[in-house]
């Protein structure tokens, strides 16, 4: 099983008018592109899918402002000293930022398109021609209650295994082992929607790296050539020219150690889990993130007290003493 994941939608008065997309596929991205041209653009969201097109369509839009929920964008994945300094370089751009703002309703004309949206915490109306919705992704209805979006529809691309014998934990991602298998026997899956362990607790990525690496073990071990995943999470984005590189997996962002240059983009962040480093990112220093994905793949780590001591020695030690192999 490989099931993909759906973006999650928003659905509060107007929701329904024209000319409000989500990207899912390459097609939606074309779309959006094309219908954009001269228009005044607003993208709800600030992680990665939303800042990507904020960027992309600064140039081809009339205007584009960013709405957000937190206080900078990738707050919840960068910090906040990060997501400032990004956040600055779109403004620098022209792109204009609502921040610490939810959307009430949508207001359309009589035509059905969308003209303006309401916010909770503003009486202000922000004028619209296109939105673009990159909000996140969803796998079950299961916590609806726990969100302020309400999804469209009732099936989910989990949904229908809640009966089948197959694992799923309470977001609805199917439980597998290293080897990618689910709970019943040569019942495997991979990709975006499993839960897999990683560094010794339970993760999901959605991204085409991992999910080719579990695509790979999931086949090795149909055919009954026994394999267990060894890979590292590792994505990359551009932003205005700008490209960000991260490795690893997180879900603590605070108090990270940040070595050289934040304003003008030549730095790397550490990342940890207890006293260990458990992901990198960088921006102008792509070794970085490099060397500790297949620091990490050759089952090494890294400690806190390494980085505070001498943020680029481990480098040079691990160079020296292994043999540098692809993650």
């Amino acid at each position: 099983m490989a099931l993909y994941f759906r973006p999650r939608t928003i659905h509060v008065p107007g929701s329904h008018l024209k000319n409000i997309h989500y990207v899912r596929s390459y097609r939606d991205a074309n779309n959006i592109s094309e219908i954009s041209v001269g228009k005044k653009v607003v993208i709800l969201g600030s992680s990665f899918i939303a800042m990507e097109a904020a960027s992309f369509l600064k140039n081809k839009a009339n205007n584009v402002t960013v709405v957000g929920r937190s206080r900078v964008p990738f707050e919840n994945i960068l910090g906040n000293e990060i997501g400032s300094r990004i956040m600055a370089l779109f403004e620098s751009k022209g792109v204009v930022f609502h921040m610490n703002h939810e959307v009430e309703r949508f207001q359309g004309n009589d035509e059905q398109e969308i003209t303006g949206i309401h916010f909770k915490n503003s009486t202000a109306i922000l004028p619209v021609d296109v939105c673009v919705v990159g909000i996140g992704i969803y796998y079950s209805i299961s916590n609806h209650s726990k969100t302020n979006f309400i999804f469209k529809g009732t099936q989910t691309d989990t949904e229908y295994l809640k009966h089948t014998g197959v694992d799923l934990d309470a977001q609805g991602h199917v439980v597998v082992d290293s080897y990618m298998q689910t709970c019943l026997k040569h019942v495997f899956a991979g990709g975006d929607i499993v839960s897999f362990p990683l560094h010794g607790k339970r993760s999901t990525v959605g991204h085409w790296q991992m999910a080719q690496s579990q695509g790979r073990v999931a086949a090795l071990n149909v055919l009954g050539i026994e394999t267990q995943l060894n890979t590292v999470p590792y994505f990359w984005s551009m932003f205005f020219g700008k490209g960000l590189r991260f490795a690893g997996h997180t879900d603590d962002v605070k108090d990270p150690v940040i070595t050289g240059d934040v304003d003008n983009f030549k730095f790397t962040a550490y990342f940890f889990t207890g006293s260990k480093v458990s992901a990198v990112a960088s921006m102008g220093q792509d070794e970085v993130p490099a060397m500790f994905a297949n620091l990490s793949k050759d089952g090494l780590s890294l400690s806190e007290e390494e980085v505070r001591r001498d943020p680029l020695e481990w480098i040079r030690v691990y160079k020296e003493g292994s043999q540098v192999t692809r993650f």
